[in-house]
């Protein structure tokens, strides 16, 4: 059916990118509730009007939700605190360099170590949940174990 493909495999497919587990939830049965609707009158209809109808149905809330806004902050911020982060960590291997005379390989492995350490800081700042917290520190071991 045309508007089960349009619902489910354009319109769901398309929030389910922006919309938290159970902002999906409450969408899908929207979904189904429009779709329900839809099919209760067509049945009633001998044959379907084609671009007959403008606000067939009025709009209840939109997309836009504080929790939408929050994840935007968080990824601003985010990225805010990598670059401060950067910046402070890049001046003091700049600062031990001339304080102590690194050589080349020396700085290499040194902001290598800072940047790995940024990465993980903003990484449990964004995600906020030990558990994946854990997961990403278990993934960087396994790497280097190797």
């Amino acid at each position: 059916m045309i508007i089960n493909t349009i619902y489910f495999k354009h319109y769901k497919r398309w929030y389910d990118v922006f919309l938290k587990d159970e902002e999906q939830v409450a969408y899908i049965s929207r979904l189904t509730e429009l779709k329900a609707k839809i099919e209760t009158q067509i049945k009633k209809k001998e044959f379907i009007e084609i671009n007959g109808y403008a606000n067939l149905f009025a709009t209840r809330e939109t997309t836009a939700t504080p929790n939408n806004y929050l994840k935007i902050a968080k990824i601003v911020a985010a990225v805010i605190v990598f670059f401060v982060l950067s910046i402070v960590i890049g001046a003091i291997v700049i600062f031990f360099k001339h304080k102590y005379g690194l050589d080349q390989e020396t700085l290499k492995f040194v902001t290598l170590v800072s940047t790995v350490m940024v990465v993980l800081i903003v990484l449990a700042f964004y995600k906020n949940k030990d558990e994946e917290f854990s997961e990403i520190i278990g993934r960087l071991v396994k790497l280097f174990v190797k």
